[in-house]
């Protein structure tokens, strides 16, 4: 029994060592360098923690680190009212570096606040022949002060200053766009993309630019590039299928949106309807049959059978509508009893007649008894 407690102890002996050692470091530890890290590898929330834990009180504490890190943090979250005053803090503990001026005009503009982060560039102007940044955000101050044309004149500057930067190029484009400017945006933005390591984001902005200036074809061209080279970017696919939707095609829409669905599923509803468009049911079933909004779903379904005349299928349905709570739904109503007079069952469909409220579904409930009536004083009619 002895020799088992030695054994104890001479086991224990070490790892109490390494135990308190680990402590000891782990009491060293400056939370504010350690949020500093955290944030240059991504880890935003865990950063956010390591802050909580900073007492100003210390003696030796870097606050004006921390109300940086604090402002950092908060822009990533796009708290832009709360980055403003963390930067502001940073900026009265004392002398700052000229890039904390961008971060607090990127949060000033973020804000609406825009004279205040075009005061804030302009105190940062000592980066203006090294920080392309500054120019752009000259220039998006200026335009959000609808000055237009010390805005788009700062943006020339800085394409000027930094023809290699792409960002500049885009955004020029973006802004002739929102003028109204799209043939002169598509001459831009085409030289843009004959540049280098060009983002999905520019040709969803150029082929929008082309569809706005009457280039519906062109823009198709530009997008189905994009796909092949993006073929899970969300926004290409997107921007494809309305492009082709615009162009009155709706099957090609339906493709491109079945591809977007199998990234995401919320895209299958948009699917079904561009292929009920293009007279494709079958195909809008099977993609009705992915969407995950269950009153959504079952109410597309009812349509699509009531239109290719599956009339007994759609019927099939009722409970499913009435547990989802749309039996009092006039739309939903007047298509079931369209459905209930269609197989023969009269007085059915006047059952769900008699639940229609809508105005502007009750001519159409008009139309129906009136048809009915018909059918009652000559059957033949209606054989």
């Amino acid at each position: 029994m002895g020799r088992l407690l030695l054994a104890l102890c001479l086991c224990a002996g070490p790892m109490l060592t390494s135990v308190a050692v680990a402590a000891e470091e782990a009491a060293d530890v400056d939370p504010v360098a350690l949020a500093a890290l955290l944030i240059r590898d991504g880890h935003w929330d865990r950063a956010a923690t390591a802050l909580s834990d900073v007492d100003l009180s210390v003696e030796g504490v870097d606050r004006g680190r921390y109300h940086t890190l604090l402002g950092m943090i908060a822009l990533h979250e796009s708290r832009f009212a709360d980055a403003v005053t963390a930067f502001e803090d940073a900026l009265a503990v004392g002398p700052a570096e000229p890039m904390l001026y961008l971060q607090l005009a990127q949060a000033r503009l973020g804000s609406e606040d825009f004279d205040g982060a075009l005061a804030a560039v302009d105190q940062a102007g000592s980066l203006e022949d090294t920080v392309a940044a500054v120019w752009l955000l000259r220039s998006r101050s200026h335009w959000g002060a609808k000055r237009y044309d010390e805005g788009y004149a700062a943006l020339l500057e800085g394409i000027r200053r930094f023809p290699e930067r792409g960002d500049l190029a885009q955004h020029q484009v973006l802004l002739l766009v929102e003028l109204g400017l799209f043939r002169e945006a598509v001459e831009v933005g085409r030289v843009y993309l004959a540049g280098d390591d060009v983002e999905a984001p520019a040709y969803v902005l150029l082929a929008e630019a082309m569809r706005q200036a009457g280039e519906h074809r062109e823009a198709i061209e530009l997008l189905e590039a994009a796909r092949l080279r993006f073929p899970a970017h969300q926004d290409v696919l997107i921007q494809l299928a309305g492009t082709w939707l615009a162009h009155g095609v709706p099957s090609a829409a339906g493709v491109v949106l079945q591809e977007a669905a199998e990234i995401d599923p919320k895209f299958a509803l948009e699917a079904a309807e561009c292929f009920r468009q293009a007279g494709e049911i079958d195909r809008a079933l099977y993609m009705n049959g992915l969407v995950v909004d269950a009153e959504a779903k079952v109410r597309q379904r009812l349509g699509l059978l009531i239109e290719s005349e599956r009339f007994e299928q759609a019927l099939a349905l009722e409970m499913r509508l009435i547990r989802h709570g749309m039996a009092e739904d006039s739309g939903v109503a007047y298509a079931l009893a369209y459905a209930r007079f269609m197989t023969g069952d009269r007085s059915g469909a006047e059952t769900w007649l008699t639940r229609i409220t809508d105005t502007k579904i009750f001519e159409a409930a008009t139309q129906l008894r009136t048809v009915m009536a018909a059918c009652e004083e000559e059957p033949w009619t209606c054989r």
